[in-house]
């Protein structure tokens, strides 16, 4: 009886609890009215400038700041948060721009953009700021930033839109994945689109999209001084560029004077719609040094009060320029490429691309080096290069490099393997080539030809036009040229124009380009126009039709030296002609020197022309005894001959030549 009360009174409460919950309870907070525990909040991270909590600039006012958040001897790190629009900053003072320059700086741009920077002044307090840029000088890094609607105008000191320089002497920079585009004008000093020199820096994936109007003596689309050692890879640069200076300005569509220790350019490209030209009104004759890529490639030469000078070595690979240069009437040495080698220089371009245009009507036009001057030293090498375009000039103008000046030596200066020009070169004077205007130190070229309208004065081939006589050695192999010469003076080839170096041999090459030459002229050969020293050629062929004013042949239009040699040489040119009553051959125009003459076969139905008629042709043994001027004619092939035919009964290497088609090709 009792267990029954407890059990109903038990069932009593229960019930009783039920009916008092709350239905619409929370279930995780069953008693409303006891607050939940809370945990305190947290504190917001403080900005101190280092790595692991840099500065955020969230605002202009912020922007404002960073110069005075970033103390001398120290390192501070800031990241741009928002884009930011300068265009009510009329006065900014560069964040690093007095000496020493101790404020290391770390720049992150957050992949934001800062807009319309253009203040009119650069003043720090009464006293002009040095550098007019936005940094001064960047010790440090700079990545991910875009710097649009910039303008720097009429300043007067080393200027760019990043900064003046890029790092400096033991105090490096690093800039990576930045833009900048926008307008400069400087009336002194160097000056380049991201910065007006460099030293010891490294850029990485950088673009420039500026105009520039300087008058400063070194300007840069990209920059205007490289110094120490530096490194550019992924960098593109559109610049439109307008020379102030009448005398002596370096002017690049990359960079303006290269005068780095160390230089590596990997990637990096001059783009289509890019231009230097001459804006200073110079009268009379000055240097004005335009460059596609660099105007001067060198640094100086050690002197008195600079003894410790270090060479300057530069590589330049996997990059190109499209890009016009006009350096007006009186401006000289100027290439779509590298206008000019100085001093002491090993130069290196594997790879590169040059396209575009040069005016001139002065010395040295080159599409991808036009100068490598008298005094310079060291080896400049070209491999895998390219030129496609048109260039002019009066003395020194070639498809790779316009001139080479030296003295005579056992070892290469210069090396050309693999590369090639395309387009039309015209010239004014002497020493116009192909490949290479003037030969006047050691040079290599292997595997190079040319392809293109030639329309010039004298001393002028297909390939090179003219080897002084101080050239020792020179070796071209394996290489050719196509086209058309018209030439007004003497001495011209479809190869080599005139040859006077005391060693030249020229091997595996051959020549379909036609040659024609006004009246009254001289020395005309489908090969190699004339030889004054010793030449040596084998395995060559021609089959270009030649005019000559007088002396003409469908390999060399003259020999006047001992000892040379021309053997198994072929001439399948359809008509050789004299315009004016002179020796002229199928093989040689005039020989004149003993040497050795040999194995050498025309075209069956090859014509010579002198004055009008025919000359007969007769087959010649080999002659190596000359007391006369004669005419050598070599032995005529079958009719049913191919020129391969010939090569192979002849000898020619199957591992250089294809000989498997009528017209010999190299392999």
């Amino acid at each position: 009886m009792k267990f029954k009360h407890l059990l109903a009174s038990m069932l009593a409460i229960a019930v009783a609890v039920v009916a008092c919950e709350d239905p619409n309870a929370d279930p995780q907070n069953p008693n409303p009215e006891q607050e939940t525990p809370t945990t305190p909040e947290e504190e917001p991270v403080k900005e101190d400038g280092t790595e692991a909590n840099p500065y955020l600039i969230k605002t202009l006012a912020d922007l404002q700041t960073i110069r005075d958040k970033a103390p001398m001897k120290a390192e501070t790190w800031f990241r741009l948060e928002n884009d930011i629009d300068m265009a009510e900053v009329t006065n900014w003072v560069p964040v690093n721009y007095e000496e020493p320059f101790n404020r290391k700086i770390h720049f992150d741009g957050n992949n934001k953009t800062i807009s319309n920077f253009k203040p009119a002044t650069w003043n720090h307090g009464d006293v002009a700021a040095n550098y007019p840029s936005f940094f001064g000088v960047l010790w440090g890094s700079c990545k991910n930033l875009t710097i649009t609607g910039a303008k720097i105008d009429g300043v007067a000191a080393t200027s760019g839109i990043l900064a003046g320089y890029v790092g400096t002497t033991n105090k490096p920079a690093t800039v990576t994945n930045v833009t900048v585009k926008g307008e400069l004008s400087t009336t002194v000093a160097k000056a380049g689109g991201m910065s007006g020199a460099c030293k010891n820096a490294i850029f990485e994936n950088c673009n420039v999209e500026v105009s520039i109007l300087t008058s400063s003596t070194d300007a840069g689309g990209f920059v205007g001084v490289a110094e120490g050692d530096n490194q550019f890879k992924g960098c593109k640069v559109k610049v439109v560029m307008e020379s102030c200076l009448a005398d002596n300005p370096r002017c690049g569509g990359f960079i303006g004077w290269n005068r780095s220790t160390n230089a590596t350019i990997d990637d990096c490209h001059v783009l289509t719609g890019s231009s230097i030209t001459d804006n200073s009104g110079r009268t009379e004759l000055k240097r004005a040094t335009f460059g596609g890529f660099i105007a001067y490639a060198d640094n100086a030469y050690p002197d008195e009060n600079n003894p410790d000078l270090s060479p300057s070595v530069l590589l330049v690979k996997n990059s190109s320029t499209d890009i016009t240069i006009a350096p007006g009437d009186f401006g000289e040495m100027n290439s779509t490429f590298i206008a000019t080698t100085g001093y002491q220089s090993t130069i290196t371009l594997e790879k590169c691309i040059a396209k575009g245009s040069v005016t001139s009507k002065q010395n040295y036009s080159g599409g991808i080096v036009a100068r490598k001057q008298r005094t310079a030293t060291g080896v400049l090498t070209i491999k895998e290069c390219s030129f496609e375009g048109s260039l002019s000039g009066r003395a020194g103008v070639g498809g790779i490099v316009g001139a080479i000046e030296g003295d005579a030596g056992t070892a290469a200066e210069l090396v050309i393997t693999d590369s090639y020009a395309k387009g039309t070169i015209t010239n004014l004077q002497n020493n116009v080539g192909g490949v290479v205007g003037l030969a006047g130190a050691p040079i290599q070229i292997s595997g190079c030809y040319f392809d293109g309208t030639m329309d010039v004065n004298g001393y002028a081939g297909g390939a090179v036009g003219g080897i002084q006589a101080s050239a020792n050695p020179i070796s071209i192999t394996r290489s050719y040229s196509k086209g058309s010469m018209t030439v007004a003076n003497n001495y011209a080839g479809g190869f080599v124009g005139a040859a006077m170096s005391a060693d030249q041999t020229i091997d595996n090459c051959y020549s379909s380009m036609s040659v024609t030459q006004v009246a009254g002229k001289k020395q005309i050969g489908a090969l190699v126009g004339t030889a004054t020293t010793k030449i040596t050629i084998k395995n060559c062929f021609a089959s270009g039709n030649v005019i000559a004013g007088t002396v003409a042949a469908g390999i060399i239009g003259r020999v006047s030296t001992e000892d040379s040699e021309v053997s198994k040489c072929i001439a399948w040119n359809s008509k050789v002609e004299a315009l004016a009553s002179s020796l002229s051959g199928a093989i040689i125009g005039s020989l004149e020197k003993s040497g050795t003459y040999s194995d050498c076969v025309r075209k069956s139905d090859m014509v010579v022309n002198v004055a009008g008629p025919a000359q007969t042709l007769t087959d010649q043994d080999n002659i190596t005894t000359v007391s006369s001027a004669i005419a050598y004619n070599g032995k005529a092939a079958a009719a049913s001959a191919t020129l391969s035919s010939v090569a192979k009964s002849l000898g020619w290497s199957e591992e250089v030549w294809d000989l498997t088609k009528d017209v010999p090709s190299l392999k």
